[in-house]
């Protein structure tokens, strides 16, 4: 069982779904013995003829109509699965050995279900409940598929669930990284998801977001929609001050977040990975290559705190006031 299909069942726990996801894109009945339609295609079914779908290269997208957003969210969701493909594996060519594109799955369906519920349905209430900026999105890898719930008409929430569960079925199969550390897996996807888009809507790998807002008329005031990537920083800032000892150690020991650890768990997890995918030291100078050689231990199965601070040369502590610093400079 791949470290996906764990992660799916620690949070969805949901086989009947998993079932019934088997025969997607659904096919025409088959007269009176055909199977009845499974979560997915009923959600799909719920959409109707008025779904938006695109492709772009590997990527299908199937999106249901949204009042107050403007067509064509699915060919522009399908275009930034695409260019971040090319965006990530630009990030590790020549520093890993990469799956070629050929062996990745020849397509990947993504879904964007009408709102939360659709997704609850199929993957239990508890792995949707996730801040209005922050919606709920799933990899399914027994069947190459994303799910996004959309929660939120600010398109670049969507854009970045779409780019956060890509990062996951790319570090599974184009880095090859069924055994990669739950902290390096989740650390890179919301690394990815909380970079900026350039003006043409590709991904600037590194460069933090600074963030987007829409505010929606409704009766005699407004609704608010953001992506505010710095907020989960604030966050993390909040917890520096409530428990001064807080370490990557625990981050590192933590091998399966238990739900009231989980969000500050994959805060310490993004911001520990930007530090090393972009921070530097006077000593070493930048710690790219470095992160680099690590994430070989990693995808080797030779991982761990040790090898971690062997490979960074550091201490836990001298390791852990760098990654404050850091992240202070990010708020």
């Amino acid at each position: 069982m791949s470290r996906s299909e764990r992660r799916f069942l620690r949070w969805g726990r949901a086989w009947p779904a998993v079932l019934a996801l088997a025969a997607w894109p659904p096919a025409a009945a088959a007269g009176p013995a055909a199977s009845p339609p499974g979560p997915v295609q009923g959600a799909l079914r719920e959409a109707g003829e008025a779904a938006e779908r695109s492709r772009a290269g590997r990527y299908l997208v199937v999106s249901s109509p949204a009042e107050g957003m403007p067509s064509g969210l699915a060919a522009r969701m399908a275009s930034l699965a695409e260019r971040f493909e090319h965006a990530y594996r630009a990030f590790w060519e020549g520093r890993l050995p990469l799956a070629p594109a050929a062996e990745l799955p020849a397509e990947v369906a993504i879904v964007i279900l009408p709102g939360a519920e659709p997704m609850g349905r199929l993957l239990g209430e508890a792995r949707v409940r996730r801040p209005a900026f922050e919606p709920g999105g799933a990899w399914l890898p027994l069947h190459d598929m994303i799910l996004v719930a959309r929660t939120s008409l600010l398109e670049r929430v969507l854009a970045a669930t779409v780019v956060h569960e890509t990062a996951h079925m790319l570090n599974e199969r184009m880095l090859r990284g069924a055994g990669m550390a739950w902290w390096l897996d989740e650390g890179l996807a919301q690394f990815c998801q909380y970079s900026a888009l350039d003006p043409g809507g590709g991904p600037r790998l590194g460069t933090l977001d600074e963030g987007s807002v829409l505010r929606v008329p409704e009766g005699e005031g407004e609704i608010l929609y953001q992506f505010v990537p710095r907020r989960s920083l604030s966050y993390l800032d909040g917890q520096f001050r409530r428990d001064p000892s807080l370490s990557i150690a625990q981050m590192l020991a933590d091998l399966d977040p238990a739900p009231e650890r989980a969000r500050l768990r994959e805060v310490q997890a993004w911001s520990f990975v930007h530090l090393m995918a972009v921070g530097r030291t006077r000593r070493q100078g930048p710690l790219r290559p470095r992160f680099d050689r690590y994430v070989a231990m990693e995808l080797a199965g030779e991982g761990g705190r040790q090898p971690l601070l062997g490979v960074l040369d550091m201490s836990m502590e001298e390791l852990d006031n760098l990654w404050y610093r850091h992240v202070m400079k990010l708020l």
